[in-house]
């Protein structure tokens, strides 16, 4: 039996509000044909903004894991959502970066957890540390 994901589902009260978040800090475009959804691809993964207007807290529980390239990435990708939150003068939002974990909110105040498998070597960094499998979930 192979199974593989069709896509996952990202309930929101403001659509297109949560697809510019994502657009700027992912640098991705909505890739939907249709007007009922708005869709989006992150790795080899599809994501569905649907649009729902009472969110109940359990339509912002979102266990996925990803991979990411390194600790750097963590810092870089922390600058670009501090930079969205400042563009779009969101006020109630949550960003915290410490050592290898990155905790951040979307519009929708879903939160979304980065984190480094491995510690980083706070020295120079090499090659392999700069290749830490770091998680998205």
């Amino acid at each position: 039996m192979n199974i593989s994901c069709s896509y996952i589902v990202l309930y929101s009260s403001q659509p297109q509000r949560l697809m510019q978040f994502f657009t700027s800090i992912f640098d991705i475009e909505n890739t939907s044909k249709e007007s009922s959804f708005l869709e989006f691809r992150i790795l080899d993964l599809t994501f569905r903004i649907i649009y729902k207007e009472d969110l109940d807290p359990r339509d912002l529980v979102l266990p996925l894991v990803f991979n990411l390239e390194s600790e750097l990435s963590l810092l870089e990708l922390s600058q670009k959502i501090e930079f969205t939150y400042y563009r779009e003068s969101f006020k109630d939002f949550e960003l915290n970066l410490k050592g290898q974990k990155l905790i951040f909110s979307d519009p929708d105040d879903r939160k979304w957890i980065l984190e480094c498998k491995e510690s980083f070597n706070h020295s120079l960094p090499d090659q392999n540390s700069m290749n830490n499998n770091c998680l998205l979930s």
